[in-house]
This record gives C-alpha cells, structure tokens and sequence, in this order.
C-alpha cells in the first residue's frame, strides 16, 4: 500500500486558537488567537498573525502559505492561502 505524504513546507500545523480576534481578550500562558484583517489595541499592525501570550507579553507569528489552525470555540479550522485566511466547520467524522 503506498501513502502520500504533505510536503511540511506547505502543510505547516499550528497548535490551536480560542477564537480569532480584533483585539487580545484574556493574556494567561499559553493564549493563542488568531488575529482578524482589523485588529485594534495591542494587535494593531499584526492582521493575520497568530498571537500567543507567555502571560505578560503577547507575541505574534506571521503566518505563511500553507498554515492551519483549528479554533477550538467555532470548531473550525482555518488554511492560509498566503494573503487571507478561510475557515471551514467540521462536523461529523472525519474520513481521512
């Protein structure tokens, strides 16, 4: 039985968000968001990027073609295309 396999350079996982935000809500280790087209207060100048706390200090990640995210509250999950990103809800099982 033969498997393809992603080239990783297009298929770059990213570990979960609480959801995508204008703006940061909660700043505790471990927050992950995904920042909107829009963003405002400490978010301004990082549209797009996945932004994550160490608890005092948010950081930001600009994403590059290929990235997927999963938004545990919508339950969605999110691909980069290189410009914007497009979000898709799963429901159901999956048949990988």
């Amino acid at each position: 039985m033969s498997y393809r396999v992603p080239v990783m350079e297009k298929f770059a996982y990213q570990d979960p968000i609480l959801a995508v935000v204008n703006e940061p809500v909660v700043s505790t280790k471990g927050t992950r968001y995904l920042v909107s087209a829009t963003p405002s207060g400490d978010f301004t100048g990082h549209a797009n990027a996945i932004a994550w706390s160490d608890g005092s200090t948010w950081y930001f990640n600009a994403p590059t073609e290929g990235w997927m995210v999963y938004d545990k509250g919508t339950k969605a999950t999110f691909k980069y295309d290189g410009a914007n990103w497009s979000g898709k809800t799963v429901t159901g099982d999956l048949d990988i």
